[in-house]
């Protein structure tokens, strides 16, 4: 299944996760996954998630940063 998926770096998961919860109260993005260094949330055709970047330094603009589009 190809989708399309954005994962945002983060330096601090408990309020990236109390964040994102309340934006997507409501909508139809549930979330899926929640453990360890990444937390995940899935649409009807896109997933999102937060994580700790995987070499352990900060997160920034350009690490821990990925998107992916579905072209096809």
């Amino acid at each position: 299944m190809k989708m399309n998926y954005f994962v945002f770096g983060t330096n601090d998961m408990q309020k990236s996760v109390l964040f994102y919860d309340a934006l997507f109260e409501g909508d139809a993005i549930n979330k899926i996954h929640a453990e360890g260094r990444m937390t995940l949330w899935a649409g009807q055709d896109f997933m999102f998630a937060v994580a700790e970047p995987f070499d352990g330094d900060e997160a920034s603009f350009g690490n821990g940063t990925m998107v992916g589009f579905n072209l096809g």
